[in-house]
């Protein structure tokens, strides 16, 4: 038995040891050793890496011997899981916690993977890494298996758990051109390709008529393919008369070429006009490799407008028990459907007399309902919205992507439950409903300092009680703004003061904050918020 494990060990040639703190500021202490196997693994590795293959996960975060026993079986021989379970004891782990990963490698005698990056941000580690193959690799079969030790002490801390991303992109240097080639009914089947020669680009336009075909011929001629390599793509355009698409970057990502473009429609109506865009990518050769696939990935950002509404009392423990709230509604029926399963009939009532039937002649909506457990105002904020065309393989997977984050303040926040309605109407010619939604929310903490309202003098407007940031209104900011004084986070101003003090009893306090609350919900409140003059 040690012959055999000492033989499986010496298969490991490759290993690299790192200490994961160059790449951020959010970086934590760790060591990184990838060991390459060409024998011991099981089936399962080559299932988890197989297009729309089974549920197993090849990463795990491991705290005991008995649970690297657990991973190590599913994945390897029992010879290859004593051997590292000896190496990984109960003595190791009594300090220690391992980020475990199990990567098939394709080809090459020596591992092409790196750890670049190990940290903590967005309550989760993420475990950053970049596969590096060379111009020329050897058909081999292998595993790499990649173990991070992260001491205890800092992993107690935060046992949240580890997702490991490839996105140590490579920017390629490039050139683009796109033309609008005109409407050809027998381009449906021309897509994407990569153009090595005169011929093959000749092949590829061919849809063209001959004027068209010599302009690009001549432009791309045999001495431009002795340096350089295209990356083509037709496109199909549903309006306006200038192409609205552009090439945002190309990049080199996990052994794949990417793409990245964005449609970007103007905020206005244009002309129902179908034409077919012809995108050039060109790139040198020297940056170049066949054996690499090339994605397209393209973004469709067009204007929109967003309203969050936040609720402290209308709404049903549906909202927290069920998993998917979102929806893209397309009639008052489908409205009145979704509103029921998660608020009361007030609310239900409210939306739909503002998405109405005639509303929805022209127009749908997407629907989302996050729970706050904290904060007297939404945290949420959505930075872009658009449609996502990423080709996976041999079909286009489209879906409408939301890019947001929830914005956490590094003060304490008050423990209010509430929940955020989000509303993203569209207008029905722009957008296909039938299309998924995909909504990318993360955690962003933001540090903050102590402010002074001290500068902040009478308005122009008539100062009402309630409106502490006299902005002329009174809204859920304002309460959070007395939450902060209480605690001595904020100084307000003589003025701030006097608008704050809405129960009267000559004091700033958090019963000031709570009216104000009950004025901001339509409850049962002081008479007098938002009312009268204070000098």
């Amino acid at each position: 038995m040690k012959k055999i494990i000492s033989m499986i060990l010496a298969l490991s040639t490759s290993m690299t040891l790192l200490c994961c703190n160059a790449y951020a500021d959010n970086t934590i202490d760790c060591s990184t050793v990838t060991d390459q196997l060409y024998s011991g693994f099981t089936d399962e590795i080559f299932k988890t890496t197989t297009f729309g293959g089974n549920s197993l996960k090849s990463d795990a975060v491991v705290t005991s011997a008995e649970q690297l026993y657990d991973y190590m079986s599913v994945f390897y021989d029992s010879d290859t899981t004593n051997s590292y379970v000896n190496k990984y004891n109960d003595a190791f782990f009594e300090n220690n916690v391992l980020f475990l990963n199990s990567l098939y490698q394709g080809g090459g005698t020596a591992p092409c993977y790196e750890v670049k990056d190990v940290a903590l941000s967005d309550s989760r580690y993420t475990v950053y890494g970049q596969w590096d193959y060379p111009e020329i690799v050897a058909d081999v079969i292998s595993v790499l298996l990649v173990q991070i030790s992260v001491p205890n002490d800092i992993y107690n801390a935060h046992p949240y758990e580890a997702v490991w991303k490839d996105n140590y992109n490579t920017d390629i240097t490039f050139t683009s051109t796109i033309d609008d080639v005109g409407y050809y009914s027998d381009t449906n089947d021309k897509g994407s390709a990569v153009i090595t020669s005169v011929s093959e680009l000749n092949d590829y336009i061919s849809y063209l008529n001959d004027t068209q075909k010599q302009q690009y011929l001549k432009k791309y001629d045999d001495k431009f393919f002795e340096a350089n390599v295209i990356f083509i793509n037709t496109v199909y355009q549903h309006a306006g008369e200038i192409p609205y698409f552009t090439v945002k970057n190309v990049c080199l990502t996990d052994g794949e070429f990417f793409v990245n473009c964005k449609w970007n429609y103007p905020n206005e109506d244009l002309a129902q006009q179908a034409t077919y865009l012809l995108v050039l990518v060109s790139i040198s050769k020297d940056d170049y490799n066949s054996s690499f696939a090339v994605r397209w990935n393209i973004k469709k950002q067009t204007a929109y407008s967003i309203t969050i509404d936040q609720f402290f009392s209308e709404y049903t423990d549906e909202v927290f028990t069920k998993q998917d709230h979102c929806a893209a509604v397309t009639d008052i029926k489908q409205l009145k459907d979704y509103l029921s399963k998660y608020y009361n009939s007030d609310v239900v009532d409210k939306y739909c007399n503002i998405y109405n039937e005639e509303f929805f002649e022209n127009n749908f909506v997407i629907l989302n309902s996050f729970t706050q457990g904290a904060g007297l105002e939404s945290l949420l904020e959505i930075y872009s919205f658009g449609e996502v065309t990423y080709p996976e393989y041999s079909c286009d997977v489209k879906h409408y992507n939301v890019e947001g984050s929830m914005i956490i303040p590094d003060y304490d926040l008050p423990e209010v439950e509430s929940v955020l309605l989000v509303q993203i109407p569209l207008a029905k010619g722009a957008y296909n409903p039938n299309l998924p939604v995909n909504w990318n929310i993360g955690t962003v903490n933001v540090k903050t300092e102590p402010n002074s309202d001290t500068s902040i003098d009478e308005k122009e407007y008539p100062l009402a009680y309630g409106d502490i940031d006299l902005d002329g209104k009174v809204s859920m900011r304002d309460s959070l703004k007395i939450m902060r004084s209480c605690i001595g986070l904020e100084t307000l101003s003589e003025v701030a003061q006097a608008c704050a003090d809405v129960n009267g009893d000559g004091k700033v306090s958090a019963a000031d904050s709570l009216e104000i609350q009950r004025y901001c919900i339509n409850a049962k409140a002081n008479a007098k918020i938002g009312t009268g003059y204070i000098l």
